[in-house]
């Protein structure tokens, strides 16, 4: 299996490319290809800090992700992307940037996750389920082909490895059709 980490100019992307050891393509979301995508068998989607709230922002990368039907690991930015693209509207932090570790429990997973971001979703998309904090910040998306966390999985050592093992585990499954 093969994988393509869709770089949205995080600093973190080669301790993502090392979480997935090594065993992805990277390509920065300015060279997005729908084409060439389309021959990767899952999609691993970076943090980073740019504009993603208008509808022509990341527009290839958007539609492509929008109709996909293939397992997606989301980080940060990248949770937010899937967010939008189900209609939910990014908010910035009233307080500035959130950095640091938190509890974090996913399925019988438990441990710290690292954050850092100053933008944030508040509630579940439609299609997904999720978690949200007691401040009202998602935390999590996922369903049968997406896994996406607001927070690092690839800042966040075994706990971070034990999130990658889930998706794997869990969004290669034969699909009811």
């Amino acid at each position: 299996m093969r994988g393509l980490l869709i770089n949205h100019h995080s600093k973190y992307y080669d301790d993502l490319s090392i979480l997935f050891n090594d065993n992805c393509d990277i390509v920065s979301y300015t060279h997005f290809n729908i084409d060439h995508a389309k021959q990767y068998d899952y999609f691993i989607l970076s943090g980073g800090e740019i504009n993603i709230s208008k509808e022509e922002d990341i527009a290839f990368e958007k539609l492509f992700l929008k109709t996909c039907n293939k397992p997606i690991f989301g980080v940060c930015l990248g949770m937010q992307i899937l967010s939008i693209i189900a209609g939910e509207k990014l908010n910035e932090l009233a307080n500035g940037r959130r950095i640091g570790t938190e509890p974090f429990t996913f399925s019988e997973e438990v441990g710290e996750l690292q954050y850092n971001h100053g933008w944030f979703i508040n509630s579940i998309p439609n299609g997904y389920e999720g978690i949200i904090g007691d401040d009202n910040i998602l935390r999590c998306i996922y369903n049968d082909r997406v896994l996406a966390f607001q927070g690092h999985p690839e800042l966040s050592g075994e706990f971070g490895l034990k999130l990658k093992e889930y998706f794997f585990k869990n969004m290669f499954l034969p699909k009811n059709t």
